[in-house]
């Protein structure tokens, strides 16, 4: 978090809700992710990121939970230690993923992955990525005109970020991962991400490839996470079974001395006492 690109206020903005997809799947050499870099005008500009946004008053139509596999608001909001609305996390993340990325996670009345590069559907569906990035069209427009669910029970809940309190655009981020679904094929969008690649997690957190990726905390740690695994269905299987009340808010604090600043995380010596 260079100084250059932050500007520190004193005031306190809200967090707006968000949510932030890992999509992976298995390579030659173990569990690669699936990442994009920032355009240098947006938010975190020229960082490395996963697919993900925020979260849209559309995302929370309760219409919705009939088109959502796997998950009602009730379970999805227990799931994020909410009172209600957490199922507009996984939409949202869904949403967010095809309009970054071209990655759809949803599926047929079957359960079949539907394949927006299929032949003689890839104009259609580009044209409903731009309606959604542009707020022309809902995820629940989409599932409805084309007989969709969304696959939000193949969408697994891992950590939880919000931005710290100095940064006058700040996020409560939820991050999710999932496999890519089979026989998709995404791209960047070209307009807020400008470069993406499949990479192994372990290969992105190597100190030559931290030299050419930015990546910032959230994103180092979500990395980590995920770098052991062998295999999608190992780590798929880890996520899927792992105690969500055990996921804490991870909020970073800025301490600033001086002209210079430096980011405290929860576990960081010094955290308690930091303003």
């Amino acid at each position: 978090m260079p100084a250059e690109d932050t500007e520190l206020r004193k005031t306190e903005a809200p967090a707006v809700d968000s949510a932030t997809v890992m999509l992976v799947r298995d390579g030659s050499d173990g569990v690669e992710v699936f990442m994009m870099q920032r355009h240098g005008k947006a938010d975190f500009g020229g960082a490395w990121v996963f697919p993900g946004g925020l979260a849209a008053v559309a995302d929370a139509e309760t219409d919705l939970e009939a088109f959502c596999a796997g998950r009602d608001d009730a379970s999805a909001s227990a799931e994020l230690g909410l009172a209600e609305g957490g199922l507009r996390f996984w939409v949202a993340g869904i949403r967010e993923t095809f309009e970054e990325s071209g990655y759809l996670l949803a599926c047929d009345a079957a359960g079949r992955y539907v394949d927006p590069g299929a032949a003689g559907r890839e104009a259609e569906f580009a044209r409903y990525r731009a309606a959604l990035d542009a707020g022309r069209m809902s995820a629940l427009d989409l599932c409805r005109e084309e007989g969709l669910r969304l696959a939000c029970d193949r969408m697994h809940y891992v950590s939880f970020w919000t931005t710290p309190a100095v940064l006058p655009r700040r996020y409560a981020t939820r991050f999710f991962v999932a496999a890519v679904p089979p026989g998709q094929h995404g791209v960047h969008d070209g307009r807020e991400t400008v470069e993406s690649l499949w990479i192994r997690p372990a290969d992105a957190l190597e100190p030559a490839m931290r030299e050419q990726l930015w990546l910032h905390p959230p994103t180092v740690s979500n990395l980590s996470l995920i770098r052991d695994f062998r295999s999608t269905g190992e780590l798929l299987d880890a996520m899927a079974a792992r105690d969500k009340s055990s996921i804490e808010e991870i909020l970073p604090k800025v301490v600033v001395t001086g002209d210079d600043h430096r980011v405290l995380m929860p576990w960081d010596e010094g955290y308690a006492e930091a303003g």
